[in-house]
């Protein structure tokens, strides 16, 4: 029986295209993650349910959920919230206002969805 037989180039161009394949799976597991850690930030309320907008489909089958409404409380940074816009490209995102009445004077508790 014979060995298969490879050229160099053929070898570079296969682990080539895995290395940017597992680099791209691996990105996107990042962003699942990140997604998952902003919902715990003090300040970041949000509700399960329909979105508006759909989940990319890598994201659902490395097992993100939907998020249909997250509520930001005043005292959480721009930055957080810039994140939040990016990381859940499906959901309604809203600032609370401080005039809110609704809004617990306390950041750092999550407040409840409407």
């Amino acid at each position: 029986m014979r060995r298969m037989r490879f050229s160099l180039k053929a070898v570079f161009v296969v682990v080539t295209l895995a290395g940017v394949a597992l680099a791209w799976v691996g990105w996107q597991f990042r962003c699942v993650r990140e997604r998952e850690a902003l919902l715990g930030t003090p300040g970041v309320a949000f509700s399960v349910g329909p979105a508006p907008r759909s989940l990319p489909q890598a994201w659902a089958l490395l097992g993100a959920k939907p998020i249909g409404e997250i509520r930001v409380h005043p005292a959480v940074s721009g930055e957080i919230y810039f994140r939040l816009m990016a990381a859940f490209p499906e959901s309604q995102i809203y600032r609370e206002t401080r005039d809110d009445p609704a809004a617990p004077a306390n950041p750092t508790h999550n407040f409840p969805t409407r």
